[in-house]
């Protein structure tokens, strides 16, 4: 079984997650589902980064130790993410044990091959110039925007003077630059790459791994220097990638070290916000050939959540709860307005207007009333039975890109590339096609006349096995409501749970290897589960209308 490890970037606990963390999250979590539908042994690791100043300032402002509050916004964000449905096998925090032990490991593979070099690549050095608290970052007079940080305004970066430690991150421009080249979808999208290819091009100074103990007095001990400093909080943060992948799913500890062995290192993929992808394209890449790891299979980096234009920030207070939005519009509605609404890559606005128009067109007036209608008819026409009727009612609709096969076809290739908004465009674009089909057909009418009841039921069965691959297709976004609409067409939970597309259920190879020869072999591990006789169990409405508040 194929193995994909993925993570999302670890957060700040300096205040409640926001609506812009939850679509990263959120994303994150539809690929791993994803990748679950497509028969992968997934690992999902998020997690959050407890040792950043800005975290001891705000536990110091709560009166708390810095240990107690990163505990107790650890369950605050658990408790946030679960409500929100956000499948992750651990939320690894960098205040544990484990990590620490981590780091410490990592800093001795990096040092044991110090010992052959002219110019050590961690070495002791005076810093002198700008930090943003809010990025917890070094800043260049360049880098900002009438005297202030770009992404954080709101605040005069920090001119700071002090002894450090020192990673020589100008020893691999050429090669970071020469990996770009050679590997063009390691980074995506192409604009992200082209951004940090420009980076290089400038020049690449060291940077600075550690911060006086006395300054911040939160973090890991930096390793031959624990009195007197601590592990500069990026240093420590990426290394929870490394981290996580000693456990396995399961939870249970590989005796193998950190990185090696049979386990889930390297990732396939780090999913990133693009104000931290230097952080992620370049000095992440470097640190692991330091320490002669391999290198995540990709990156991807999306963009923000805005409202009104800006981006959402928990420091300037310009936040969304996504835990009210989905109390009062359901989960599964949020994660849907989220992932389709705003395409992996690209900025996105978010507005209570907006959600509630998608809401109303895509999800109650499109997909709930195709599932409604259906089921109405079913039990009207048919005593509540999908007919046995299994030719392909549609199957004249080949061209039109319609059909299962195609569909199938074209929502695979879309979530394998990251392309989430697409395929679930593509997907229902599918159900307004089966709604104007109703409206044309008009089944009603077939009724009347018993000459044309085969017709009838193959028009029926054709809805209700097209409803079985919606619901299929949108799990990995609509995780409880395509529960609902596989339970309401009369199929059992475990059968949803034991569906793998582009699995062989017929003992024949890859469905990739076949694509030329006969296209319609991927969609085979769906076809294996019938639906003609099944009783449906029509229930509330998926999405019931709503009056616009």
């Amino acid at each position: 079984m194929p193995r994909f490890y993925l993570t999302t970037a670890i957060y700040y606990p300096n205040a409640v997650p926001h609506l812009g963390t939850a679509y990263e999250i959120l994303g994150t979590d539809a690929v791993a589902r994803w990748r679950r539908l497509r028969g992968d042994e997934v690992f999902f690791l998020s997690g959050n980064d407890d040792h950043a100043q800005k975290v001891a300032l705000r536990a110091a402002e709560k009166g708390q130790s810095p240990e107690a509050y990163c505990d107790g916004m650890a369950a605050a964000y658990d408790e946030a993410w679960r409500a929100l449905g956000v499948s992750y096998d651990e939320y690894i925090r960098t205040a544990s044990d484990r990590h620490r032990d981590t780091v410490r490991w990592f800093f001795e593979r990096v040092r044991e091959r110090d010992r052959d070099r002219k110019e050590p690549l961690v070495y002791k050095g005076a810093y002198e110039g700008l930090y943003c608290l809010g990025c917890e970052a070094y800043l260049r007079e360049k880098d900002l925007a009438d005297g202030r940080c770009p992404s954080h305004p709101d605040r005069v970066p920090q001119a700071l003077k002090e002894e450090n430690w020192f990673f020589r991150l100008s020893d691999f421009a050429g090669r970071l630059d020469r990996w770009f080249g050679e590997n063009p979808e390691w980074l995506r999208p192409e604009s992200k790459r082209n951004e940090m290819r420009a980076l290089l091009r400038e020049g690449l100074q060291d940077v600075s791994i550690s911060r006086p103990r006395r300054a911040v007095g939160w973090g890991i001990p930096f390793p031959g220097d624990e009195e007197a400093q601590v592990v500069y909080v990026w240093f420590d943060a990426l290394i929870n990638y490394v981290s996580g992948a000693r456990l396995r799913p399961d939870g249970t500890p590989r005796p193998d070290e950190p990185g090696r062995g049979p386990g889930f290192w390297p990732a396939d993929l780090h999913v990133v916000g693009k104000d931290i992808v230097r952080f992620h394209a370049l000095l992440w890449p470097a640190m692991l050939w330091a320490a002669d790891l391999p290198l995540p299979r990709s990156v991807f980096v999306h963009g923000f959540v805005q409202t009104g234009g800006a981006k959402m920030s928990k420091s300037q207070g310009a936040v969304v709860s996504p835990v009210e939005v989905a109390r009062e519009y359901g989960t599964d509605a949020l994660r849907y307005f989220l992932l389709r609404e705003v395409a992996w890559g690209a900025d996105g606005e978010f507005s209570l207007e907006r959600l509630e128009e998608r809401y109303a067109s895509d999800l109650a007036n499109t997909l709930g009333n195709l599932l409604h209608r259906t089921l109405t008819m079913i039990e009207k026409y048919c005593g509540g039975q999908i007919p046995d009727a299994t030719a392909d009612f549609f199957e004249k609709y080949r061209t039109a890109a319609i059909t299962k096969v195609t569909v199938l076809d074209t929502v695979t290739y879309k979530f394998d590339n990251l392309q989430l908004s697409d395929g679930i465009g593509e997907v229902i674009r599918l159900t307004r096609f089966l709604n104007e089909q109703i409206d044309k057909i008009a089944p009603w009418v077939l009724a009347r006349d018993p000459a044309a009841r085969p017709t009838l039921d193959q028009f029926l069965y054709g809805l209700a096995d097209y409803l079985k691959v919606v619901a299929i297709l949108l799990s990995p976004i609509l995780p409880k409501k395509s529960l609902e609409m596989w339970l309401q067409l009369g199929l059992n939970e475990d059968e949803l749970t034991q569906i793998r597309i582009g699995s062989d259920l017929e003992g024949l190879p890859n469905w990739e290897d076949l694509e030329e020869k006969n296209p319609g072999i991927r969609f085979r591990a769906v076809e294996g589960i019938t639906i003609a006789g099944r009783r449906v169990r029509k229930g509330q409405p998926l999405f019931p209308r709503r009056e616009v508040k």
